[in-house]
């Protein structure tokens, strides 16, 4: 299963702004929403990802993505 350029890098941009969304808020103590609506996306990207690493047969990064699921639904 391939991933087309344009959409790995879709995936890079929106992982990096929503760490920044998750991180900067702590830091500047202002503004606390972006950071449930943060973990809120990364859910969704690590269902994605866990789907895909376990099409391809990929046992470990899946329970990795898997892992992060979890860390991200309890931060939302």
């Amino acid at each position: 299963m391939l991933i087309p350029p344009a959409f790995r890098i879709f995936i890079g941009v929106a992982e990096v702004l929503a760490a920044v969304a998750l991180t900067l808020p702590s830091i500047t103590r202002v503004l606390p929403w972006p950071i449930p609506c943060a973990a809120a996306g990364l859910m969704i990207m690590m269902i994605g990802a866990t789907v895909l690493h376990a099409a391809r047969g990929e046992t470990g990064s899946a329970i990795t993505t898997a892992i992060l699921f979890v860390v991200t639904t309890f931060v939302a």
